[in-house]
């Protein structure tokens, strides 16, 4: 399934399948290599939910994993620039309304603050890791978002038999979540 990558993987479904999405999106702490590749894949792509991609910037940004990539990154210039990019992109795409669904809502025990404190906060991380690293890392502008109230159902979606959750990689999900009418992969 993964022998060709994530990316590659996630493109062969003829559907996107926006949990899964969301939930490789958001499992902060594992991004690395080919799974971000395939986070930011999946952010590229205007089917990606709201709450997935503020649960990304949030997380990414506020638990220092974004400041990770980059000192990793910072031995030379260009390397330093072409690991900040894809975040740009995504903070350009999160600015400019790209992203147009909100689907997923948050669970009733997670507060934004889990994630964000507020939006100045978020602006304060990435003025503190533009000045730390000389790149120019644009501000969130949209900081009204409320993830707890989805505005949209999930037709765009089409659920498949995948999942992952922290610290636990692809597996397939357990055969009674499967969606109606699917069979087991061969």
């Amino acid at each position: 399934m993964l022998s060709d990558g994530w990316v590659s993987f996630l493109a062969s479904f003829d559907q996107p399948d926006i949990k899964l999405w969301h939930n490789i999106v958001n499992n902060f702490h594992e991004l690395h290599g080919d799974q971000l590749d395939a986070a930011y894949w999946i952010m590229a792509h205007a089917e990606c939910d709201q709450a997935t991609v503020f649960g990304f910037l949030t997380g990414f940004i506020g638990y220092g994993d974004l400041q990770s990539v980059l000192r990793d990154a910072q031995r030379n210039r260009t390397a330093l620039a072409a690991a900040a990019q894809p975040m740009v992109s995504v903070i350009e795409c999160w600015n400019s309304g790209f992203y147009k669904s909100h689907s997923i809502a948050y669970d009733e025990d997670e507060t934004p603050s889990d994630y964000i404190g507020s939006g100045e906060q978020l602006n304060d991380w990435l003025a503190a890791l533009t000045e730390e690293f000389g790149i120019d890392l644009p501000f969130v502008e949209r900081t009204d978002f409320d993830p707890f109230i989805p505005v949209d159902d999930m037709s765009r979606s089409k659920p498949s038999v995948f999942e992952i959750c922290d610290g636990v990689p692809l597996q397939l999900a357990y055969p009674h979540d499967w969606p109606k009418g699917v069979t087991p992969p061969q």
